[in-house]
């Protein structure tokens, strides 16, 4: 039985071979025993799916020729311009662009919804938490249910700017569960882009 919510990805998949280095989602359900399942299912039949289990073969140089000259523009509005240079070629990577490439919700002219700290701390009560539900920075997977931490897990791995301690339960993994379970609009391009600039810039 795997001992994370990601396993190493060295199959073929759809044509592709993926890298050694790639990880996916577990989401079959002989990798995890029975109490997990539904998670599993939920995030199978979710949105994030394509983005959790298709991840493609990049080699490290690639990456490190566009993470090395990587910038970030808010401009004069909340949405966030990512550009970099490849092989001396400028690209350009909006929000759209995210969501379209990871298959995720496009957020066109739809005005987010806006869902208070105090709206995610009920929600996390509500997921069985134990433990003081106060503020950000204070609140850790572990005290959840083990089917709910590892919802929480896969879904930081993925889509955060995080590289450790990943036993946190930070504000992105509350609004992307949130936004899940209770289908509210949320701009997941642009949360993506501004973790990566909030990872650059650290």
């Amino acid at each position: 039985m795997a001992s994370s919510s990601f396993i190493n990805k060295q199959t073929v998949v759809s044509g592709v071979t993926f890298a050694t280095d790639n990880f996916v989602a577990i989401l079959n359900h002989q990798d995890l025993p029975s109490e997990f399942h539904i998670i599993q299912d939920f995030l199978a039949s979710s949105s994030l799916k394509f983005a959790l289990t298709e991840p493609a073969s990049v080699s490290f140089k690639s990456i490190m020729q566009v993470w090395n000259s990587v910038t970030f523009d808010k401009g004069h509005s909340e949405s966030i311009l990512m550009s970099f240079e490849y092989d001396g070629v400028t690209h350009y990577v909006t929000p759209a662009i995210v969501e379209e490439a990871l298959h995720l919700p496009v957020l066109g002219d739809v005005v987010p919804d806006n869902v208070s700290d105090s709206t995610l701390f009920e929600f996390v009560i509500k997921l069985g938490y134990n433990g003081e539900v106060k503020r950000y920075g204070n609140l850790f997977r572990t005290k959840l249910k083990k089917e709910c931490n590892f919802f929480f897990d896969t879904t930081s791995r993925c889509f955060l700017n995080k590289t450790s301690n990943f036993d946190a339960l930070p504000s992105g993994s509350l609004k992307f569960g949130y936004s899940l379970i209770h289908s509210t609009v949320f701009d997941y391009g642009s949360f993506i882009l501004k973790a990566l600039s909030d990872r650059k810039s650290d």
